[in-house]
């Protein structure tokens, strides 16, 4: 179960940072940081993959 929570916390963070990094590549029209948001989007994919999780899971694990 700790694995399963740990999952989450990394897919959301994951998701955090790469809002923040898509936003400050637009604002600040840089390309490194659209590149970034780009690399943490498919990290979180990854993990959604690799931890199994579904919207369901997600909203009951509180």
């Amino acid at each position: 179960m700790r694995q399963y929570h740990l999952g989450i916390l990394f897919f959301v963070l994951l998701i955090i940072f790469s809002v923040l990094f898509l936003i400050l590549g637009i604002v600040e029209m840089d390309m490194m940081f659209v590149v970034i948001a780009v690399l943490s989007m498919s990290a979180a994919w990854l993990a959604y993959k690799e931890f199994n999780l579904t919207i369901c899971q997600i909203r009951n694990s509180k």
